[in-house]
């Protein structure tokens, strides 16, 4: 069965590195089929980058590779580490977005491959084939002897960043952060499915929009609320997403001209009722 593998970088949607790096995928890995998924994400903007992941993540068959280029100049070695989530593999830099996306799960971000730090990005693009190619071959000998190698070539612990899941907690109200806009306006939350049924359940809440303009229902799909009016539904990534019925959130919520730098420090504030 053909190896699938997605790439996910901050090259640039013209750029020549991402089919250099997809190029040598192929020479290297007999049977792979590789995906662009993304190549657009700014500098620093962790966020975009893991909403994307996980957005794939969500949807991907077991067995799938998931390369994380993103921000590599913010690499603390040249050591690349990778954990397991639904049955595939994600590997990345030690720039911290592995413990960006999985915070809860730090003990789990294991390393993989080691060299010199690259200097250059087609340093690290032989960098990410070499780690493909190993961990294909690890894979190769747990499909003919059961058991995976375990052998990671250093004990370096990865880079710590944290924020993609954390919510202020209150009794009376959560504080979430904007993780991603969509080119419709649509403004996505770091709060699950999980983690809303958990905090939140089937306790009354509302989310003010604007003075004149609340939300206290969760919807299935935009055309619940007449056009014009807000809702707030899970997305296909299971995350939650505030909307307009046909017109942009974000204007509304006088988003659309931040930078992804100034979006990290907007938070929406969900108040639950009668606490």
């Amino acid at each position: 069965m053909s190896r699938l593998i997605a790439i996910y970088t901050d090259f640039g949607e013209h750029s020549y590195l991402p089919a250099i790096l997809r190029l040598k995928l192929i020479e290297n890995i007999p049977d792979c089929v590789v995906v662009d998924v993304s190549h657009d994400t700014e500098n620093a903007d962790f966020n975009k980058s893991v909403f994307r992941m996980k957005s794939v993540l969500a949807n991907w068959p077991a067995g799938s590779l998931h390369i994380m280029c993103p921000e590599m100049q913010a690499a603390t070695s040249g050591t690349l580490f990778e954990i397991t989530h639904k049955n595939q593999q994600i590997v990345a830099a030690d720039n911290g977005i592995l413990t960006y996306a999985f915070e809860d799960r730090v003990n789990e971000i294991m390393p993989v491959f080691e060299t010199t730090k690259p200097s250059t990005n087609l340093g690290w693009i032989d960098t990410f084939v070499g780690a493909a190619v190993a961990m294909q071959e690890q894979d190769q000998q747990k499909k003919f002897s059961g058991n995976r190698t375990g052998n990671h070539h250093s004990n370096r612990s990865p880079r710590i960043v944290s924020g993609f899941n954390s919510i202020y907690r209150q009794n009376n109200y959560l504080e979430c952060s904007i993780i991603y806009i969509d080119r419709y306006g649509n403004v996505t939350l770091n709060l699950d499915r999980d983690r809303f049924g958990e905090y939140i359940g089937d306790k009354k809440f509302r989310i003010d929009v604007s003075f004149n303009s609340r939300i206290d229902v969760l919807s299935n799909s935009y055309s619940d609320v007449p056009q014009d009016q807000p809702l707030i539904r899970f997305n296909n990534s299971g995350f939650l997403e505030m909307a307009l019925n046909r017109k942009s959130m974000a204007v509304k919520m006088n988003l659309h001209r931040l930078s992804s730098a100034d979006l990290l420090y907007k938070k929406v504030r969900i108040v639950l009722e009668g606490q």
